[in-house]
């Protein structure tokens, strides 16, 4: 899908949160290691608290911004497919994690440079700073 609207890139950002919600839910469970649960739930927490955000700034700006176009994005450039099987190891669950968060860094990263509304590149750059604090946790963790 082209995310060429403000609103489109606001959809995206949603889902891509959502669902790495949903991943971190299934990795808790599969691992036994306990600083990788610990991070797991960590990312979890602040995965949900930034799809609350970019909820409320969705629909704080939604009405006047929502068609101002955007150039540059497909969801395919930032589309992060973890496949991992109900017998994953620790390492194979730590390595699926730090693609999925410098997946989303990188995401929030550009946008943040393209969206013209100071508000909105705001967010998103802070979102981006939690995203790199977040790989320098998971990179720390001897597994």
């Amino acid at each position: 899908m082209d995310l060429g609207t403000f609103g489109a890139v606001m959809k995206f950002s949603t889902e891509v949160l959502d669902r790495s919600a949903a991943l971190y839910r299934t990795f808790s469970s599969l691992t036994k290691e306990p600083t990788l649960t610990s991070a797991i739930e960590s990312l979890l927490k602040e995965t949900e608290k930034n799809g609350s955000l970019i909820e409320q700034v969705r629909r704080e700006n939604v009405t006047e911004m929502i068609l101002e176009p955007v150039s540059g994005f497909s969801d395919t450039d930032f589309t992060v497919e973890i496949k991992l099987g109900d017998s994953a190891d620790s390492r194979e669950i730590l390595a699926a994690l730090l693609a999925i968060e410098t997946g989303q860094k990188d995401f929030f990263a550009a946008v943040s440079a393209k969206i013209p509304f100071p508000e909105v590149t705001r967010v998103f750059r802070k979102i981006c700073q939690k995203k790199e604090l977040a790989l320098a946790t998971l990179r720390s963790l001897r597994i």
